[in-house]
C-alpha cells in the first residue's frame, strides 16, 4: 500500500474518491430503501434486520473518510491491549496517532473538491 501511494498517489486518489462516493451514497437518507436492498441481498439478512443495520451503520460511518482524535486513541488503545511493545508505549499519544493514521491523501481530495465545487 505504501508503495502505491509513493509511485501513484493519482490512483490512491481516484480510489479514494470512489470510496468518498460510496460513503455519500449509503449516508444519504434517499438511498436508503436501495441500501437495505443491497445489503439483505448480499448479507441474507431478513428485512427488518436489515434495515436496523442500516440505520446503526449509517449512524456511526465517517462522512469524509476520517476519524476522531478520540476514535484514534480508542483504536490505538485496543492495538495496546494485544501489544505491549514498550517501544510504541514508551511514545507519545501525538507520536503514537501520527504514526498509526495518515489522512493527509483523503485529505488532500476533499480540498481539492471544495477547489472544484
Amino acid at each position: 500500500a505504501d508503495q502505491v501511494l509513493k509511485d501513484n498517489p493519482d490512483k490512491a486518489k481516484r480510489f479514494l474518491r470512489a470510496t468518498l462516493r460510496g460513503l455519500r451514497y449509503f449516508a444519504n437518507e434517499k438511498n436508503r430503501s436501495d441500501n437495505v436492498a443491497i445489503m439483505s441481498r448480499v448479507f441474507q439478512l431478513e428485512q427488518e434486520t436489515t434495515m436496523d443495520t442500516y440505520d446503526s451503520l449509517r449512524n456511526i460511518q465517517t462522512k469524509d473518510g476520517t476519524i476522531s482524535r478520540a476514535t484514534m486513541e480508542s483504536a490505538i488503545e485496543i492495538a495496546l491491549q494485544q501489544n505491549r511493545d514498550p517501544k510504541i508505549l514508551a511514545l507519545s499519544k501525538d507520536e503514537q496517532v501520527r504514526r498509526m493514521f495518515d489522512f493527509s491523501l483523503i485529505r488532500e481530495v476533499l480540498k481539492e473538491e471544495v477547489k472544484t465545487r
